[in-house]
């Protein structure tokens, strides 16, 4: 367990540069541009990336490395720029390395594998995680599967010696493949925490990429599992028979060579001896002499041999090749446990090594094959399987996830967006995915209800403008509209209009005597547009009327109108409003403000002034509140301009005010006129003023000039 903790601290750096480099591009380097940040990652982490090949922790006679985490971690956490310059700058420097030090037999394929890790990650980032940050799970596969590449590079460039490929492929590929998984594992994970995001997945419904790209990685990797455990079985088996059908065959060629000189042996000794008459030494070394001269060259397979021990287990023979490691005493077997014929494996020689008996006569056979280079053959099978297994289920899960998400999932999010929009109004927009045929259908039919909708809308909007004209129309009609009004009376002269900003409004104008020589005038503005305002307009009008033509006091009619008015205001509604009762013999004008703009007088001699006394509160929003009654005395020739606040406050394109300044001027400009053409050049101007705008308010003025004249 100690040997594996270096590389586990060394696995650590990638993790500690990218805690660095995402807190740093997130707070003190924010401010940087992305190329700026880009090119700084690549740097750094290809700096990881050489640490990584010049500080490889020795394991086992090879020198074990993380160095391809870095390039992955750079691609996936901080954009694709960064993988492929991290990969570049340490697979340069490992091709390079190999002249001091770091070893010429992998230099051709950790290079590449270095540099396919950063691009891997990069093209990854930029085309299956849409340049977005992936999960941690992501990064424990893609760090695996990177590496497994590294793995199978480090064979199919070193095919000439297979063998000393699948040493360096079986000593490092789970600690290079755990070090550097878990390294880019631990790095997401990390920078998921700095960027408070939530490790475990929100409740709630999941995307469908979400559902396919879960389900789709547990098929794969319930795939990968048959896939591998029917290859190590079958491999295993087909080993295993062919090996035994090879002791087997080899097994019984000795027992016959055995046999036959033991035989021979015993039928010359019988007869007096050979052809010459000598009799043959017929002793058991000498015999032991002739069955090892049959045995010592006898090879079982690549790697195997032969021995032959006696009944008492005792060895007698064995081969060239074993000689040297071979005694008395490490061959001891127990006999009872091998079953004559079949294939076992025990310890003999001090290694593990598969083994069959044969009794032979007098003699044991064992046909004996070193485990670990008898292994050689399926294990090179099983190592190669696998890597080729896991790459193939990687590219086709890569493969189906990027045409599933551009074939669906990116046509259902287009759709999405042009559902979005129609909901938001966009009427016109058109949907038009066609690459298939379903989504050609539901595309049309998606543009086929839109047209319906639109259908009906137009006939609802045509319909509502109707009843708004009618509406406009009734609104229109109720208030004075004829001029000059009273043409019996010389003692004045009135005019009023109002432009409202929608079909219906909720400023209204009023004039009406409610006396022999009392004239009221008034200007009011309710909160609001539309329907709302015309409806609350309509009855606050007619309050006040009534109010007024009682022949109370104007403080008198806006108290009583606030208590009316608050009565059943649930929505809250409040109208601004003045009122003035002039005396047309005397000029004498008694009036009252409710929240409403102060009025302009223009007087004969070209001056004009505000009438900025203090107003009282606005009608409808405070029941029992007093109002102050004012009073000034218009003198021959004055005119007094009333009007609502969408004159001063209505803006032009730039989002500037008319304001109070500007209509001044014009009114003075404008003295001497009488009051239609002045209200006329008022609102010539406020059109000049606004140009293309749209007239956000309602806009009410009334005129009235006192002359004093009386009729002839």
């Amino acid at each position: 367990m100690y040997k594996y903790l270096p590389l586990a601290i060394v696995a650590l750096l990638p993790v500690l540069l990218s805690a660095v480099l995402y807190y740093a591009y997130s707070k003190p380097l924010a401010h940087w541009s992305n190329r700026k940040k880009q090119l700084l990652a690549g740097l750094c982490f290809g700096l990881v990336a050489i640490f990584g090949t010049e500080f490889g922790v020795p394991m086992d006679g090879l020198k074990v490395n993380v160095r391809d985490a870095a390039p992955i971690c750079a691609g996936l956490i901080f954009g694709a720029p960064a993988g492929i310059m991290a990969g570049l700058i340490g697979g340069i420097e490992r091709y390079l390395a190999a002249w001091w030090g770091a070893g010429f037999y992998t230099q051709l394929a950790c290079t590449l594998g270095t540099i396919f890790a950063g691009f891997f990650a990069a093209a990854l980032r930029r085309y299956m995680f849409d340049d977005k940050k992936p999960g941690w799970v992501y990064g424990l596969a893609v760090g695996g599967v990177a590496e497994i590449v590294h793995m199978t590079l480090i064979f199919f460039t070193n095919m000439n010696d297979a063998k000393t490929g699948f040493h360096f492929i079986h000593l490092c590929t789970i600690p290079m493949v755990t070090a550097n998984a878990c390294s880019v594992m631990l790095a997401l994970l990390v920078v998921g925490i700095l960027g408070k995001e939530k490790i475990i997945r929100r409740e709630g419904v999941p995307q469908i990429a979400e559902t396919f790209q879960k389900w789709l990685l547990l098929c794969i990797v319930v795939a990968f599992g048959c896939a591998f455990s029917f290859t190590y079985v079958l491999q295993t088996g087909i080993y295993q028979r062919n090996t035994e059908e090879t002791f087997r065959q080899n097994i019984e060629d000795v027992k016959r060579e055995i046999i036959s000189v033991a035989g021979r042996n015993e039928i010359l000794n019988g007869e007096g001896g050979d052809e010459e008459g000598r009799h043959l030494d017929s002793s058991p070394e000498n015999l032991g002499l002739l069955i090892g001269s049959i045995t010592e060259n006898w090879h079982v397979g690549e790697d195997g041999y032969m021995l032959v021990f006696d009944k008492e287990g005792n060895l007698i023979s064995k081969a060239v090749g074993a000689k040297e490691h071979l005694n008395e005493e490490n061959t001891r077997l127990d006999w009872d446990s091998l079953p004559e014929r079949e294939m076992s494996l025990t310890a003999i020689g001090g290694t593990e090594a598969y083994v069959m008996p044969l009794n032979a006569g007098d003699y044991r056979i064992l046909a004996v094959a070193p485990a670990e280079k008898a292994d050689f053959s399926r294990n090179l099978s099983v190592y190669l399987m696998t890597f080729v297994i896991v790459l193939i289920f990687s590219a086709l899960f890569i493969l189906i996830y990027c045409l599933i998400r551009r074939m669906i999932v990116d046509k259902i999010h287009t759709i999405n967006s042009s559902l979005g929009r129609i909901t938001a109004g966009q009427l016109d927009e058109v949907v038009n995915v066609r690459d298939s045929e379903e989504f050609i259908s539901l595309s049309d039919d998606i543009n086929n209800t839109v047209a319906t909708l639109k259908h009906y809308i137009d006939e609802a909007a045509a319909r509502i403008d109707r009843e708004l004209e009618f509406a406009r129309e009734i609104q229109y009609s109720s208030l004075p509209s004829i001029f000059p009004p009273f043409p019996q009376h010389k003692e004045f002269d009135i005019f009023a209009s109002m432009d409202t900003a929608k079909e219906v409004g909720g400023d209204f104008y009023d004039f009406y005597f409610v006396g022999p020589d009392k004239l009221a005038f008034l200007v009011a503005d309710v909160s609001g547009k539309g329907i709302p305002a015309a409806m609350f307009m309509m009855r606050a009008r007619a309050v006040i009327k009534a109010l007024a033509e009682t022949g109370a006091t104007v403080d008198e009619i806006f108290r009583d109108a606030n208590d009316t008015l608050c009565q059943g205001n649930e929505r809250g509604m409040f109208v601004t409003a003045w009122l003035g009762i002039l005396d047309i013999h005397t000029g004498e004008l008694d009036y009252v403000n409710g929240g409403h703009t102060p009025p302009y007088i223009l007087h004969p001699d070209g001056s004009g002034e505000w009438v900025k006394k203090k107003s009282g509160i606005m009608l409808g929003s405070l029941e029992d509140v007093p109002y102050a009654p004012r009073h000034i005395t218009l003198s021959p020739g004055d005119t007094i301009y009333v009007y609502t606040d969408g004159v001063p406050e209505n803006a032009n394109e730039a989002g500037e005010f008319f304001g109070e300044e500007r209509l001044e001027k014009i009114l003075l400009a404008a003295r001497g006129l009488e009051p239609v053409p002045l209200c006329i050049k008022v609102k010539e101007e406020l059109d000049a003023f606004t140009g293309g705008a749209e007239q956000f308010d309602d806009i009410t003025m009334l005129a009235l000039r006192y002359t004093g004249e009386t009729a002839e």
